[in-house]
């Protein structure tokens, strides 16, 4: 069967409209973000933003001193506990000079700097004059060995980038934990009911608070496991006196296997583990939907910063066969590859990896074997 009618799509997997002069469709291959509200005075992203910086900057002032010496010094430095990792780059190629904590990729290309939510000219223009700036683009998490949206700051010097980032999967889950931590300083138990109600929501992190003895105080996916002792429901490589010794130097991540709410499929989830005032506070993703989302979403930005050539950049042709080649294929993977149909006519219009199913219509194919049709979704 064709890619294009391969339209099997889990239930509970979401669907974005995006609204301009002409309704377009992108269809989430990745699951649901999900919003939760909850008070936003436990967590500020100018500080976390500002810690990036300085690390970006950190890099270049050893590279003023040692020149090109210091990238070995850099590659040397561990990233902070938060896992904001600095790199150097050469601003041509793309080719990775240093990276803190991560040897193993230095000397590769960072491709996704040719597919970032605007064209790599531009983001060279944007540093010129010592300036800095923000990129958002598809970058592999080593962490997660997939590629996930990361939010990047960036300077130029002596044609190198100075640089250091987060994954946005990653920023999101220790946002929501700094968050549900602010709501338990306010009113503990309105923070626990507020966890267990995410159970009834369409959201794709999952959340869980476990006191002193290890018993689940609060828990999202099933609020019927409250009461239950957590590593009963909890399988990593790492022991539980392992776990709760990191959690007193600070919050630490854990991956561990659980099935997928959304898939029934057993699937690597990432948490951020964080210790507050006695309770063991918990927040992950499942990987695999992390990659894929991060597909859309940055289809999704290079759409709202340019919709004239947006569909242009992500459809791969011979025109941009170059960059797509650069970034070796970053964002237009076999699997996890973006596409854009019109809401209105149901054509497509835009296509990560077949520029020929532009312009064919796929609404057929959603109805004869997908769990939701085009009609449906919109």
């Amino acid at each position: 069967m064709d890619k294009l009618v391969q339209f099997r799509i889990p239930v509970m997997m979401r669907f974005a409209i995006l609204t301009a002069a002409l309704a377009v469709l992108v269809i989430y291959i990745g699951s649901a973000q999900g919003e939760v509200d909850l008070p936003q005075d436990g967590f500020d992203a100018t500080e976390m933003e500002g810690l990036v910086q300085e690390a970006a900057e950190e890099a270049a002032r050893l590279y003023d001193l040692d020149g090109e010496d210091a990238f070995e010094s850099i590659t040397g430095l561990a990233p902070d506990k938060r896992g904001h990792p600095a790199f150097v780059l050469n601003s041509t190629t793309g080719k990775i000079e240093a990276y803190t904590g991560n040897l193993p990729m230095v000397g590769s290309i960072m491709g996704g700097i040719f597919a970032a939510d605007r064209p790599y000219d531009e983001i060279i223009q944007d540093m010129r004059g010592g300036e800095g700036t923000w990129m958002t683009t598809i970058l592999a998490n080593p962490e997660t060995r997939t590629m996930q949206l990361a939010r990047v700051w960036m300077t130029l010097s002596d044609g190198y980038v100075f640089a250091a980032g987060y994954y946005l999967p990653d920023f999101r889950v220790q946002s929501l934990v700094d968050q549900i931590v602010s709501a338990y300083n306010h009113d503990r138990d309105e923070a626990f009911a507020r966890i267990n109600s995410l159970a009834d929501e369409d959201v794709d992190i999952f959340m869980t608070a476990v006191d002193l003895f290890q018993v689940i105080v609060a828990d999202s996916e099933d609020p019927d496991r409250v009461g239950s002792f957590w590593f009963d429901h909890f399988e990593t490589t790492r022991s539980s006196s392992e776990i709760v010794e990191l959690l007193f130097h600070g919050g630490t991540w854990v991956n561990s296997i659980d099935a997928n709410p959304a898939t029934g499929i057993e699937q690597i989830r990432r948490s951020w583990v964080h210790q507050h005032d006695g309770i063991v506070f918990t927040a992950g993703y499942f990987v695999a939907d992390s990659e894929a989302k991060s597909a859309v979403d940055l289809a999704l930005l290079i759409y709202e910063n340019e919709p004239g050539t947006a569909f242009d950049r992500i459809t791969f042709h011979d025109g941009n066969a170059q960059d797509h080649m650069r970034m070796g294929k970053a964002v237009y993977m076999d699997v996890n590859y973006p596409f854009v149909i019109n809401g209105t006519t149901h054509r497509m219009v835009a296509h990560g990896t077949n520029p020929e199913f532009v312009d064919e219509c796929c609404s057929e194919a959603s109805q004869e074997t997908g769990d939701l049709s085009l009609d449906d979704v919109i």
